[in-house]
């Protein structure tokens, strides 16, 4: 019978040998074309899961580093843009100094005007033409993104850019003048300090944030907008008050006089429609009244006091057969505020007057304003702030350029916030 071989263990030594070896050489040569220790779980199933965890950590930082330096791209380009309208805006100010100035005549304001317009209308080309990667940056449209700046969810910042079309820029403003009842208003009375027709109220500004502003019974206008400007930093909004006040219409000529303020007030009027001389005597005692007098274009004494502290005219005297004149309440607009009121020297009830003054409240932002009852808590006079804007600027006119430096002081608060 034929004997067969069916085993060779020295063999099968040897090609297991071989083979392992082979499968060492493969390994060897996959880690030194890769370049790695790990290449498969069976190499290190745990190192393997951490390696994949730092290559996905390292590979997002990657991104987000040029995430991050697209962002920065996005701001220096708005930047820019906006740093060129903060030029603009630096001269349409100088401008608007120059036109406010008493030595340039209509002529002469006409001319900055022109070159205000165009200024205008270069701050709206800037904000609809700057963009980046096609999309417009400053003309409202891009509002707020986030930018991935970190390798794992929600690691963000945000960047907001808002408006700086002409139109957009400005300061919004609003003015209490009888929304709180007296505010803005004359009052009548005797040879006595007649008692201001400001009532109490719980005055609520809506500004950043909401506040309640508490109003006395007899408040001024600038006792009020201190009290606004108490919680300025959380809504805000700031106040400024100014009191001012008309008088013409002077019955007859002759030897007039009364206290304000305190102080007494004594002028000759040869002419009663030429006031120039009581405005004189008044303008003397400005220290101790802290009110300014000046004769506008129709010859009406207009009355100042920029810090809107209440302002009374007592004793009215007038030595002519008609002893009256008139007295009306002015916003510092010009426009009237409530109705003429006539004093009547001598008489017991009307030969004095109290006039209390105005509140203006402005913001970046847009606010309103809610007047409430104290006793009953009802909510009136629910009024919106109204943007005064670049793009309405028009510094034709003395007024208009004083104008225009506060809302231009504004519209570059805007920008650089």
């Amino acid at each position: 019978m034929a004997i067969s071989v069916n085993t060779n263990v020295t063999s099968m030594k040897a090609q297991g040998n071989l083979n392992k070896a082979q499968s060492n050489t493969a390994t060897s040569m996959e880690r030194l074309a890769s370049g790695l220790r790990i290449n498969s779980a069976k190499d290190d199933a745990a190192g393997l899961q951490i390696s994949n965890r730092m290559t996905s950590q390292i590979n997002g930082i990657g991104v987000a580093i040029r995430n991050a330096n697209d962002g920065i791209s996005i701001a220096q380009t708005a930047e820019g843009a906006m740093g060129e309208s903060t030029n603009i805006l630096q001269r349409m100010r100088d401008l608007s100094l120059q036109s406010a100035n008493g030595s340039n005549s209509s002529a002469d304001r006409a001319a900055m005007q022109k070159e205000v317009s165009s200024l205008q209308d270069e701050l709206t080309r800037i904000a609809e033409t700057t963009s980046f990667g096609g999309q417009k940056l400053l003309d409202g449209s891009y509002g707020t993104q986030k930018f991935q700046v970190g390798s794992e969810a929600n690691e963000t910042i945000s960047l907001s850019l808002s408006d700086v079309s002409a139109d957009k820029l400005g300061s919004h403003s609003q003015t209490l003048a009888g929304a709180t009842a007296g505010l803005g208003q004359a009052t009548l009375a005797g040879a006595t300090v007649a008692a201001s027709g400001v009532t109490a109220s719980t005055l609520k500004v809506n500004g950043t944030v909401s506040k309640d502003i508490t109003v006395t019974i007899g408040d001024s206008a600038k006792t009020i907008a201190a009290s606004i400007n108490a919680e300025s930093d959380a809504t805000g909004v700031e106040a400024s008050a100014t009191t001012s006040l008309k008088i013409d219409t002077l019955g007859d000529p002759g030897d007039i006089s009364f206290t304000l303020n305190g102080q007494s007030v004594a002028a000759t009027i040869s002419d009663k429609t030429d006031l120039s001389s009581l405005a004189a005597n008044i303008n003397d005692l400005t220290s101790d009244t802290g009110v300014t007098a000046s004769i506008d274009d129709a010859g009406a004494l207009i009355l100042v006091d920029d810090t809107g502290a209440d302002m009374t005219i007592l004793d009215f005297a007038n030595s002519g057969t008609a002893k009256t004149v008139s007295v009306t309440a002015v916003g510092a607009d010009g426009a009237e505020n409530g109705s003429e009121v006539v004093l009547t020297a001598g008489a017991a009830t009307n030969d004095s007057i109290r006039v209390a003054g105005e509140v203006k409240l402005d913001s970046l932002q847009s606010f309103s304003t809610q007047a409430g009852d104290v006793t009953t808590g009802a909510t009136l006079n629910i009024t919106g702030s109204a943007l005064s804007d670049i793009d309405a600027v028009d510094i034709g006119t003395s007024k208009g350029a004083q104008d225009a430096i506060t809302t231009i002081d504004a519209a570059i608060a805007q920008i650089d916030s």
